[in-house]
């Protein structure tokens, strides 16, 4: 019986053995299944990055065109139309300011001569009331 002692204790080491290798086996399934939603993770982070760069070299180069443009245009271009809009403003103001001061005068004169008509009116009260 010794034999069937030793079979069934072989078979016992080797059924633990297998119980081992199952339990490992499952242990590397999860972990596969762990790198598998990694890789698709990643692969979501790849994809995203990819747009991100892309979205980034456009705004780039639209930056580099836009710098073109103001380098075509000319910051001297640019401040000699200014001077010559700061020159017009100021020949408009110089105008309306002329305008202005003319119509003082002529609103001065206006209260002049009412002013004057308001005498004359009170000297012909006065002089119909004494006649």
């Amino acid at each position: 019986m010794s034999d069937i002692a030793d079979y069934k204790e072989k078979f016992l080491a080797a059924e633990k053995r297998a119980l081992d290798l199952v339990s490992h086996l499952e242990t590397l399934k999860n972990e596969s299944g762990n790198y598998k939603n990694a890789t698709v993770s990643l692969n979501e982070v790849n994809g995203k990055i990819l747009e991100l760069i892309s979205n980034m070299s456009k705004v780039v180069s639209e930056e580099e065109n836009l710098i073109s443009t103001i380098k075509e245009i000319g910051t001297d271009k640019i401040i000699e139309k200014i001077e010559q809009n700061k020159i017009s403003i100021e020949e408009k103001i110089q105008i309306q300011e002329k305008m202005i001061s003319k119509l003082n005068r002529n609103v001065n004169v206006a209260i002049g001569l009412i002013s004057l008509t308001c005498v004359i009116v009170i000297i012909l009260l006065l002089v119909q009331f004494f006649i």
